[in-house]
């Protein structure tokens, strides 16, 4: 033996300067791979989702509001009276429910107006077995 204990080696050998590993320590190897095939997967995935929901999608259900039946209201409805109406109203909010919604050029700013159909007949709100004509309420 030489004299020298344990405690006096260091507990990591240095590397030489502008390398990264140390001395005798093993190469090291990208150990991620499959991770990384998954990943392009999701995003080829991803891009066939986006491509067929813009070829086959409309943006306007995204922006813009819709009836009781699914129409779009404003300038992106395929209908000529719905382009004029903007806005969209939920005509028994009021009683708790939010259907039906309708189209409307403008938001009520006053209450208490019966609220119509395109129409013009009356709005009826379903209520604990009862049905109340709906009624404007302020908005703005």
């Amino acid at each position: 033996m030489d004299g020298r204990t344990g405690l006096d080696e260091p507990l990591f050998s240095e590397a030489p300067p502008g390398t990264l590993l140390a001395p005798g320590s093993p190469p090291r190897r990208t150990r991620d791979v499959g991770w990384l095939v998954a990943l392009i997967f999701y995003w080829v995935g991803m891009v066939f989702v986006a491509r067929t929901a813009i070829s086959e999608g409309n943006i306007g259900r995204l922006t813009a509001g819709m009836d009781y039946t699914n129409n779009l209201c404003g300038p992106n409805s395929d209908s000529e009276e719905l382009r004029k109406r903007p806005y969209v109203y939920y005509s028994c909010l009021q009683y708790g429910s939010v259907h039906p919604t309708i189209c409307v050029a403008e938001c009520p700013r006053i209450s208490g107006h019966y609220v119509k159909w395109y129409n013009n007949t009356l709005i009826d709100c379903r209520l604990n077995g009862r049905v109340i004509p709906a009624t404007t309420y302020p908005t703005t």
